[in-house]
């Protein structure tokens, strides 16, 4: 009599070895380019951000532009308020207001000529003229309030409450040489200064 024993072993033993290799191949892998350091139920994240995720993240790569962003991620798993002052970073933060200047893109210089050309010889030209230039405006606002809205330098302070979590973006030249991001976070119902050393590669 014919037995099922083994080939269903088999089969079963087969199975299991090619979802294991699928589980591999599907892990989700690991963030680059993240750095972090915890202490007293807090935890301090460090990225520094590619052209590409500057891209992705604000809409324009702020990195070739001359700014290379930085995003600090706090966790206060900590009973205590948080005080989180941009004065107490070791970092040369460019301010918000140059940053949204020196990365918007001129509309009237990009489309003066165009337009002046399609008014005297392809007038019909100036139709998708003037969609580009309502495109070009629309982007500026887009890419001014993304970085607005996450920007962290100059003299803000964010208070982070217990069991929150905060992101935000720092704004560094291009280029500057960061070995390490020290930041004092201050609590406030113990009233000290928690001291934070993150190392980049």
């Amino acid at each position: 009599m014919f037995s099922y024993g083994k080939p269903v072993q088999f089969f079963g033993l087969s199975l299991l070895m090619l979802l294991a290799g699928c589980s591999k191949q599907h892990a989700k892998p690991l963030v680059r380019n993240t750095y972090s350091e915890k202490r007293d139920g807090i935890e301090l994240c460090v990225k520094r951000l590619s052209g590409a995720e500057s891209h992705k993240q604000f809409g324009r790569n702020l990195v070739n532009l001359g700014y290379q962003p930085i995003k600090i991620t706090i966790l206060n798993d900590s009973t205590d308020q948080l005080l989180i002052r941009a004065s107490a970073i070791d970092l040369q933060l460019m301010p918000a207001q140059q940053v949204c200047k020196e990365t918007q893109r001129s509309v009237l210089a990009l489309l003066a000529g165009p337009a002046y050309l399609s008014v005297f010889f392809a007038w019909p030209v100036l139709v998708p003229i003037i969609g580009i230039g309502a495109w070009l405006s629309a982007r500026n606002h887009f890419v001014k309030t993304k970085i607005g809205e996450k920007f962290f330098g100059e003299d803000k302070v964010v208070e982070l409450l217990p069991y929150e979590r905060l992101s935000r973006y720092m704004f560094v030249p291009t280029g500057t040489p960061i070995k390490h991001v020290n930041l004092y976070l201050f609590k406030r119902q113990e009233k000290v200064y928690v001291p934070f050393t993150v190392t980049l590669p």
